[in-house]
């Protein structure tokens, strides 16, 4: 009898263990498909399969902005289904907790960096003896041209171990919380017969090639004089020794980077309201892809006989196509001076048109893109070196005119990063 009970008891536990077996199965599997790894910071958010209907908690945001690193599955939670939120709007929330903490590690960088160039740059005093300065000899341009020039101003000095110094006060940027250098007029720190001559002037062959007697001035005839850089200075090879340094240096004021967050955020605001949107219905966050769009002033004389050239309708449309199949869904914010000209070329729903913003909220909001589409011009190229977690970046090829004076300045292997693609 009692063999008989035991074997009974037996037979009716197997289908308990089985179904206890599955059960672990299952839940191992929930597990590493609802699982989110940690990503470096300089890789952040760069991959999240979000999934529809889940949201971040609000202890899960902060948590995020202290560890900077995608969210994984103990922070995922799922909105009550009796009053279920909006996938749209979690992406909404999603993108501005992302955006945040980009922002937050940027400033928390530049600060550091600011500090830093105070300590090598800026003056204690100006008695004798003083080092080796190199200044710019240049009184003109918007803010992608004097980037360029204190980029270059930068990383000339880092390389031959100079000081670098404005003698105009024009020239400074005021916009970057991580910049820092020393202002003087000529008098405080030279004696007239330092600075002004030829010799001590070292001109640029074309706005975009590379001098290369810049990279060792201990072996030239300007040896032991203060050197002026003229010219645009417009080539990633006079800076990109220290390109993680130029990216904290020329990182925004808090002010500037919230003003652009609030138009990024600002332009999603409408598609959630949509019936139809690329926000509805998604497993995924939409990869956010940013549109340079210049024309304007190169549309007209003496910019177009010179040889500038805006990039054609059919360079933007195909690079968009080619985007929007690599990375659907994706959202398209578009930065241009010509808004007008732009929404009858971007119809789809999936665009958000930026305007009425400054440049340098502009270019901010072109730093904190997924990824990026130039166009022409030097604001373009800033829009698209500041963004450090951009793998694929696209330039217009045919820039500019061939056979033009703009040509004969430009070497484009000078002016465009190996790392970026250009197409027509």
């Amino acid at each position: 009898m009692k063999s008989a009970k035991y074997f009974a008891i037996l037979i009716f536990s197997i289908p308990l263990y089985v179904l206890v077996y599955f059960i672990a199965q299952l839940q191992e599997t929930c597990h590493q498909c609802f699982q989110f790894p940690p990503l470096p910071r300089r890789d952040l958010f760069s991959r999240v399969d979000f999934v529809q209907n889940f949201a971040l908690s609000p202890a899960a945001q902060l948590t995020l902005e202290k560890r900077g690193t995608a969210p994984d599955a103990a922070e995922i939670i799922i909105p009550n289904k009796k009053t279920p939120q909006k996938s749209s709007q979690n992406v909404r929330n999603y993108l501005r907790t992302k955006v945040d903490i980009l922002i937050r590690n940027r400033l928390d960088r530049a600060t550091a960096q600011r500090r830093r160039m105070e300590k090598d740059f800026v003056l204690k005093d100006r008695k004798t003896p003083l080092p080796l300065f190199v200044t710019l000899d240049a009184h003109e341009g918007r803010l992608g041209n004097r980037m360029f020039m204190t980029a270059a101003l930068i990383g000339i000095a880092r390389k031959n171990n100079r000081t670098p110094i404005l003698f105009d006060a024009g020239l400074t940027l005021d916009c970057f919380e991580g910049l820092a250098l020393e202002v003087a007029s000529q008098a405080e720190i030279l004696d007239n017969n330092s600075i002004g001559s030829y010799d001590a002037i070292l001109r640029e062959e074309g706005c975009c090639i590379f001098n290369k007697a810049t990279e060792n001035l201990a072996h030239s005839k300007w040896a032991n004089k203060t050197i002026a850089l003229g010219g645009y200075l417009q080539s990633w090879r006079y800076f990109d020794n220290i390109r993680d340094e130029i990216r904290r240096i020329f990182t925004f004021k808090r002010s500037i980077y919230e003003a652009a967050k609030i138009a990024i955020l600002n332009g999603i605001d409408p598609l959630i309201n949509r019936s139809a949107t690329i926000l509805q219905n998604q497993r995924t966050i939409p990869k956010i892809i940013g549109i340079h769009v210049r024309r304007g002033d190169i549309l007209l004389d003496p910019h177009k006989s010179g040889g500038q050239v805006p990039a054609t309708e059919e360079y933007l449309l195909s690079t968009v196509l080619e985007y929007q199949a690599k990375y659907s869904p994706a959202i398209f914010v578009v930065v241009s001076q010509d808004s007008d000209y732009c929404r009858k070329l971007f119809t789809r729903d999936h665009f958000i048109f930026i305007e009425n913003t400054s440049a340098e909220i502009d270019m901010a909001i072109m730093s904190l893109m997924d990824e990026m589409i130039m166009t022409v011009g030097s604001y373009s190229f800033w829009g698209a070196y500041l963004n450090e977690q951009a793998t694929d970046v696209t330039y217009y090829k045919n820039w500019p005119r061939p056979k033009s004076k703009l040509a004969n300045q430009t070497h484009a292997q000078d002016y465009f990063l190996p790392t970026w693609h250009g197409r027509i």
